[in-house]
């Protein structure tokens, strides 16, 4: 167990910044639909990993199921947050998995101390950029005697893991959010959308329902983003990459039941796939 303990501490903390506490308030979480779904790998910590077939990566609402450079896999527990204009995860250890599988129980748990990373976060057409803060960039500052923010040094494990209040830390990416010495490109990890081959399983996204008074709205590849009780609106969505249409079609919802629904090909990733909105009285 100790075993297993130590490699999980390697495998989360490697080269990140370790904080005690979080580097956010809850005013501050945003939700980030855009990064739902699974990625490709092509850098981590700045190397060049598209030719390693590394299995893709996929992010959720709070969580990051990752795979590193020797294909071994690993859950993170993330939240997203702003500062500004700039985008944020705070991650840590999500549960200890073998083959996907929980392998630890709460007596394995009370030796862990949780701690929290956080990497920078920007997209650009099919790609994101996730970028850690520097570890040598905080070492060096350590070094010279000008860090300005609480540290202890782990003596076991020659790490240092730092004791800055939340509030501190707010104002310290605030400071050096732009700063490329503080996120540097050299230890970027790159993420491309990942695109589902014609021969890879596919399964079907879960249908939309929407209930409102007598009536209920059920979208399959649809997503309804307004709706009152006469009318709704929908935007074609693609479940193969999760790409939404720009434009909004409106419709009246009628007294009776009925179905709408038409074939369309995703711009983006090419799949041909039929939308489906069934309007019922009840609940199926």
């Amino acid at each position: 167990m100790k075993k297993l303990l130590l490699l999980s501490c390697i495998f989360i903390s490697g080269c990140f910044v370790q904080s005690l506490n979080k580097f956010y308030t809850d005013d501050m979480k945003v939700d980030l639909p855009q990064i739902e779904g699974t990625w490709d790998s092509t850098i981590q910590m700045g190397e060049d990993v598209a030719g390693k077939k590394i299995s893709p990566w996929k992010f959720s609402k709070d969580k990051v199921e990752s795979y590193d450079v020797d294909g071994i896999y690993s859950e993170l527990s993330v939240v997203y947050f702003k500062i500004g204009d700039d985008l944020f995860v705070d991650f840590t250890a999500g549960e200890p998995t073998k083959d996907k599988k929980p392998i630890a129980n709460f007596f394995w748990m009370a030796g862990i101390t949780l701690t929290h990373s956080l990497c920078k976060i920007t997209f650009k057409d099919d790609t994101m950029v996730v970028i850690p803060m520097s570890l040598e960039w905080f070492i060096k500052k350590i070094e010279d005697k000008q860090m300005p923010l609480g540290y202890v040094k782990v003596e076991s494990i020659s790490k240092h893991v730092f004791t800055a209040s939340t509030e501190e830390w707010i104002s310290f990416l605030k400071a050096h959010a732009s700063d490329k010495d503080v996120f540097s490109e050299k230890i970027q990890y790159v993420f491309k959308k990942h695109i589902k081959a014609g021969n890879e399983d596919s399964t079907p996204s879960e249908p939309q329902k929407i209930i409102i008074p007598s009536r209920t709205i059920t979208a399959t590849c649809a997503d309804i983003v307004k709706y009152d009780a006469k009318y709704f609106f929908y935007k074609k969505k693609c479940s193969g990459c999760g790409w939404i249409s720009d434009d909004m079609t409106g419709s009246a919802i009628s007294q009776n039941s009925g179905t709408l629904g038409n074939e369309f090909t995703c711009p983006k990733c090419g799949k041909v796939q039929k939308f489906k909105i069934v309007i019922s009285d009840k609940l199926d």
